[in-house]
């Protein structure tokens, strides 16, 4: 249809079909099919054709003039709308807790923005139960978690389970807590219990600070596993408990978008980084 307008406009331009021919580099013959088709999807004369061969639109091809010059126009400007909103930059939010930005995210945040190179991240630290409430009330968000929700109303995803390890002086009366972290209270509890253990607690709402306080010998507490990378010389042993790292959206996200693209992602690389810890701590114990 759109090459049929530009053939006609071309023609009611000029009143010419050979001069239209050569100015569209088409045959003479091609510019007369043209306008015939269009005579009859319109069922309707738009040229008068003269005893001297020369043409002279009608009162219908007048009407249509300028109207097959805004079909083409508005055309052009979807086809403009369409290729910016191509280019036009994503923005995608992740709601980190403690542990996994701490540990384990930032391992491979250099690999996301090279395979998302047209999305502009934020990247969030909350605790986990903050998260839960951010995603219930925002779909364009991803939060990543220490717990599984159990929720319908989520997405939710295990990412693998972190193992816990007991850390810090064994002989310090102090037991490290993370404020917000229900679920490691909880641990932390199971684990008293079942070794018949008592301490005085000191609480702390940042993970970098449980760290210094552990590296200094002052209290103990249930921390991942992958601590040890950034207290290589502290004093540890191993626990049967473990959490599940998990991760959630609003709702599941339609494939091939931008955001089930990322969570496949983070899957992935999730389940890597394990397999490679894993692999670590049998060379190390062999």
């Amino acid at each position: 249809m759109l090459s049929l307008l530009h053939t006609y406009i071309t023609v009611y331009k000029l009143r010419s079909f050979s001069k239209a021919a050569a100015v569209l580099y088409i045959s003479q013959p091609t510019v007369s099919v043209h306008i015939k088709k269009l005579e009859q999807l319109t069922e309707t004369p738009l040229f008068l054709r003269n005893d001297d061969k020369s043409i002279t639109p009608t009162e219908f091809g007048d009407i249509l003039y300028p109207q097959a010059q805004n079909i083409i126009k508005n055309w052009d400007n979807t086809i403009i709308d369409l290729d910016k909103k191509k280019r036009s930059r994503k923005s995608i939010t992740l709601l980190l807790s403690h542990s996994i930005s701490e540990l384990y995210f930032k391992n491979f945040i250099p690999k996301l923005i090279l395979n998302f190179p047209h999305i502009d991240f934020t990247f969030l630290v909350k605790h986990s139960t903050e998260i839960m409430q951010l995603v219930t009330e925002d779909s364009s968000v991803i939060g990543l978690i220490e717990e599984p929700t159990n929720r319908i109303d989520f997405y939710e995803v295990k990412l693998f389970e972190d193992g816990l390890i007991h850390v810090g002086n064994p002989t310090s009366p102090y037991w490290i807590t993370r404020e917000w972290d229900y679920s490691l209270h909880q641990l932390s509890q199971v684990y008293w219990n079942l070794h018949h253990l008592k301490f005085n607690e000191i609480a702390t709402n940042n993970l970098s600070f449980l760290f210094k306080l552990v590296a200094n010998d002052i209290g103990q507490t249930l921390t991942s596993k992958k601590t040890l990378d950034s207290l290589p010389k502290i004093q540890w042993q191993e626990t049967s408990l473990a959490r599940d790292f998990t991760l959630i959206s609003k709702k599941n996200p339609l494939k091939n978008t931008n955001s089930a693209l990322l969570i496949t992602f983070l899957i992935e690389e999730f389940k890597n980084n394990t397999h490679i810890e894993e692999n670590n701590s049998r060379l190390n114990k062999s």
